[in-house]
């Protein structure tokens, strides 16, 4: 295993590591984890190379600057985490707004540079997965799906983007990104760790865009409509502590109870109440596996007066009790070793 550090290096001397670590598709490649992170003032990003998957955090013109070339197509992963971030794909610019994604295929052979993934002066940090295309195929179903043209243009060795415009983040897809970005597992089992993740991600992805497609409304909603119905999930996202009600949340974002309930449902595909109790439930499993406070404080904190309140609402989101997330990780914790090495024998079948 390899894990470069160079917090104090700079921009050339840096840039000829990185490069060397761009090999990553090979996925008999040793050592099986390459990772290379800089921490120079504010500036962070890393790259964490592993079998075949190359995730990148950070500064968006920092990664395109990177100049690594290609020489095979791979699916990526891209979400846009502070600040609004764009990209160029077959002469078209897509942009992300924040806590946005989208997936998208590079096709056989591309050369991928600053040159074809042109920024247009964002330089907010993203996060971008990438994928061989034979990893795609195997954790995504060959199904009727709204995501089944990606996958046949994938198939094809074609460029192709799953959507037009940029898809909004679930809740519990930020919970996994913030797992992958935060990741302290050891180093000689976070590549197991980040390879789970990055399945569960991709899982949750294709699930989520499917249900947007077959439960949205075929008349699409005008601009400033969804402007507001954006403007609701931020709310929700920053201010799910609060209790909210849909004439609150209406009135905050110019519209009226009726319209905000059909467009938040048509443009998520799921209630405005149904998102803030996920926004809440993500909040409060991190808040409960991080073992320093009292379920009432906790409760407190996701927007629960009453911890017994907070308890049944849990127990119906993951289907047990609060109390016993905790239990549950004490074998987990003492068994790191059998459990991670069980999980990749699993996610090579």
């Amino acid at each position: 295993m390899s894990v470069i550090d160079h917090s104090t290096q700079n921009r050339n001397e840096s840039d000829a590591i990185f490069d060397s670590v761009g090999s990553f598709f090979d996925q008999n490649k040793k050592p099986l984890l390459e990772e290379y992170r800089l921490e120079n003032g504010e500036e962070a990003y890393f790259s964490i190379v592993f079998g075949g998957i190359r995730i990148q955090y950070g500064n968006a013109v920092r990664q395109e600057h990177s100049h690594i070339r290609y020489n095979q197509g791979y699916v990526q992963l891209r979400v846009a985490m502070k600040e609004a971030n764009s990209f160029m794909i077959d002469n078209r610019i897509y942009t992300l707004n924040t806590h946005c994604y989208n997936l998208i295929y590079f096709g056989n052979g591309e050369p991928i540079t600053s040159d074809d993934l042109q920024e247009t002066g964002n330089e907010g940090e993203i996060l971008k997965i990438d994928l061989l295309p034979e990893l795609f195929f195997k954790y995504c179903p060959p199904v009727k799906s709204a995501f089944e043209l990606f996958r046949k243009q994938v198939q094809n060795k074609r460029n192709v983007v799953l959507s037009a415009s940029c898809l909004p983040l679930s809740a519990e897809m930020k919970s996994i990104i913030y797992d992958i970005v935060y990741c302290k597992k050891p180093r000689h089992f976070r590549h197991i760790y980040l390879k789970a993740k990055v399945v569960e991600l991709l899982t949750w992805q294709l699930e989520y865009y499917d249900c947007l497609k077959v439960k949205a409304n075929a008349i699409a909603l005008r601009n400033e409509e969804v402007q507001r119905i954006n403007e609701v999930k931020q709310i929700l996202d920053q201010q799910f502590y609060l209790d909210h009600t849909l004439l609150s949340l209406s009135r905050a974002v110019g519209t009226n109870d009726a319209t905000l309930k059909k467009h938040f449902k048509q443009s998520f595909g799921i209630t405005v109440f149904a998102y803030l109790t996920s926004v809440r439930m993500q909040n409060a499993k991190k808040l409960l596996l991080d073992g320093k406070e009292k379920i009432q404080v906790i409760a407190n904190k996701v927007g629960y007066k009453h911890a017994t309140h907070f308890t049944a609402a849990f127990k119906k989101y993951f289907g047990y009790l609060p109390t016993r997330i905790r239990l549950m990780w004490v074998p987990i914790l003492m068994n790191l070793s059998n459990t991670l090495v069980e999980l990749e024998w699993l996610l090579l079948i």
